[in-house]
């Protein structure tokens, strides 16, 4: 049985589709390590994945010690994309161990100077306890 060109195009062009949607469905997963309180997660992860719908929240949660532990023993090959919610000492120490990617966010320079790093971009671990990039 010969097929029309036509039907052949529309069957071909089906089948793509259907084979491109699990690809295009596919989020980008961000792991964020935090020791945050499982009942703060809940409205954090709603508000930034309606925000970002490509995006999918991966929490890995544990006390702040656990974390920190568990952030120096991945030291050389890192596994979290966030650092997020950790004690000021933890954070500290990360960033004069030089584990931590420097980030300014958008409209840091209405931030007072007193609460502002001298470092550009800025890593403070007295301010940006809340959101660490690794």
């Amino acid at each position: 049985m010969q097929l029309n060109p036509l039907l052949k195009a529309v069957i071909s062009g089906a089948l793509i589709a259907v084979l491109a949607v699990p690809a295009m469905a596919q989020k980008t997963v961000l792991s964020v390590y935090t020791a945050l309180e499982n009942d703060q997660l809940g409205p954090y992860k709603k508000a930034f994945e309606t925000a970002h719908p490509e995006v999918e929240i991966a929490w890995v949660r544990d006390s702040t010690g656990i974390m920190t532990a568990r952030i120096l023993a991945e030291k050389d090959n890192p596994r979290a994309d966030v650092i997020w919610g950790l004690g000021a000492s933890s954070i500290a120490l990360f960033d004069s161990m030089n584990m931590l990617h420097a980030y300014s966010p958008k409209g840091v320079d209405q931030i007072k100077p007193a609460f502002r790093s001298s470092k550009t971009p800025e890593v403070d671990p007295k301010v940006r306890t809340d959101l660490m990039a690794v």
